[in-house]
């Protein structure tokens, strides 16, 4: 990867500062592990706003704005209507911020995005409009293309230290096209420096964020990129940890749960009343350590790198609560993908936040997989860094996806319920009932939004919650698992008889072509 310090000035433009793209640092500890770069983002890159579509509108600026806009550039357009624009956008993202609401007239006109067009097309425009996008929005810091190396899963994030209330957005560059701007959620794990969620790709050639609105750029913000290299074993390791099928797994835990307690009482029947303290407690916390774990492939299975782990675990009390959340990234990942994007998110979250190790406790890939998170143990009640405020006393799982306008898979939905209903089983804690965590009252299981300034875990994906909490509490008490119909949810990956590493599903944020 190499990018130029360059400052672009022409006749009757505006000359754009730059301030992107020393060669980067690269730390690796050996062949096999991940490399990571960083790019310092601060101000315009001028090869970067060359490049077609930097300038194109997205759905984050539609939907923060809820604005009329216009296809004409915001040269031709009058100065005012511009910058009123831009500060509703910014007005509206610190509103975001604080929980609260913003009205504006509504539009149902799509963004403009650049998907129909190929490298060698006109650039955008260049001078004093160059710094907004094509509807009004101010562009406080673009980045340079950066390159990546597309033979391997890639994770992209910002990192930085200010509470600057702005939008962060990413592209993506593959097969010759670009994707649209997609937004990049900013956190607050409470560990490290602030920063975005991880972002992972594969097959990309290369990336380019950005940075939208009139607060300006953070302080100390950087691209950190993270080259995640595979392993010989990873496809292996994936067809091992193939999820169990629904019907295994009612049988696994309706027989481990009643044999918790059965020696001195008769066994269950349809017909008479069941005695075993399991189904005596169907209406109180649920009885510890009576629910079946479900299967969970470890840290060493998909190679975690221990080394890079800065600190010993810290381990509460006891879990009260759930926070579920997604991964930004690409949904067309193939199976034999997971193991080298969770040692990417390690990576990014130890050296490129600063972190103590990987932030979530539990991950889920779009197959049903479990993946074991933070080091200290699945059983005990680690500590994560996933939720600022929330993380003492909360299991933290996240799903490999972006899950804004779908939901998961049906078979990733009851990943999740199965696991989570086990995990808060440990505490005795009710998967479907309330519960207290850091002094406040909430639901068992609750997603990253509602307890964070955030859209985490996605629209489509929060849509289903109640369905996840009934799962979960059926799987605690015996019952059938399965949070959801199947019905919207269900994509052709889900009609495969068997998940084989390769098989990969379209339910992708960036509309390629």
């Amino acid at each position: 990867m190499h990018t130029k310090l360059l400052t672009l000035s022409a006749a009757g433009s505006l000359a754009l500062a730059v301030n992107i793209g020393l060669p980067p640092a690269s730390a690796s500890l050996h062949s096999g592990d991940p490399e990571v770069s960083e790019s310092p983002l601060s101000g315009i890159s001028a090869t970067g706003a060359l490049s077609a579509g930097a300038r194109d509108a997205s759905s984050t600026t539609r939907s923060v704005t809820r604005t009329k806009t216009t296809s004409l550039p915001p040269l031709l357009r009058a100065p005012q209507s511009l910058r009123d624009t831009s500060a509703h956008f910014t007005s509206a993202v610190v509103a975001h911020a604080q929980d609260q609401a913003v009205t504006s007239p509504s539009s149902t006109e799509s963004p403009h995005v650049s998907n129909d067009r190929k490298d060698g097309d006109l650039a955008a425009p260049t001078g004093s409009g160059a710094a907004e996008t094509t509807d009004g929005i101010t562009i406080s810091a673009l980045s340079d293309v950066i390159d990546l190396p597309s033979a391997s899963p890639n994770v992209v994030g910002i990192a930085f230290d200010d509470d600057v209330r702005v939008e962060f957005e990413i592209r993506t560059h593959t097969n010759g096209r670009w994707s649209g701007w997609q937004h990049l959620h900013a956190s607050d794990a409470g560990e490290g420096s602030r920063g975005t969620d991880p972002y992972y790709t594969t097959d990309t050639d290369s990336i380019q964020v950005r940075v939208l609105g009139d607060g300006g750029s953070p302080a100390d913000a950087k691209v950190v990129s993270v080259a995640s290299k595979r392993h010989p074993g990873d496809s292996e390791l994936v067809a091992e940890n193939a999820p169990k099928s629904s019907e295994s797994v009612d049988r696994e835990v309706s027989q481990h749960a009643h044999s918790i307690d059965h020696a001195s009482v008769p066994p269950c029947t349809r017909t008479g009343g069941c005695t075993c303290p399991l189904c005596a407690a169907s209406a109180a916390n649920v009885a510890k350590n009576s629910v079946v774990q479900p299967e969970v492939a470890t840290r060493k299975d998909w190679g975690a790198s221990e080394k890079l782990v800065r600190n010993s675990p810290t381990i509460a009390d006891s879990v009260s609560a759930a926070v579920i959340h997604h991964t930004d990234g690409n949904n067309d990942y193939a199976a034999e993908d997971v193991p080298a994007i969770l040692r990417g998110i390690q990576s990014f979250h130890i050296t490129g936040r600063g972190w103590s190790d990987i932030g979530y406790n539990m991950l889920v890939d779009k197959y049903g997989r479990l993946w074991e998170g933070r080091a200290g143990g699945v059983k005990k009640a680690v500590v994560g860094a996933h939720a600022a405020g929330y993380n003492t006393g909360s299991f933290g799982i996240s799903v490999l996806g972006d899950y804004d306008k779908k939901a998961p898979p049906q078979r990733t939905l009851d990943a999740v319920a199965e696991v989570v209903g086990w995990k808060l089983s440990l505490s005795g804690v009710k998967a479907g009932g309330s519960t207290s965590l850091a002094g406040e009252e909430m639901k068992a299981i609750v997603g990253h939004r509602d307890v964070g300034q955030t859209s985490c875990p996605g629209d489509g994906f929060y849509a289903k919650f109640d369905s996840i909490r009934q799962a979960a509490d059926d799987y605690q008490t015996g019952k059938k698992a399965g949070a959801g119909e199947e019905d919207e949810n269900k994509d052709e990956s889900d009609r495969q008889p068997d998940l084989v590493p390769g098989v990969i599903d379209s339910n992708a944020r960036d509309a390629r072509t």
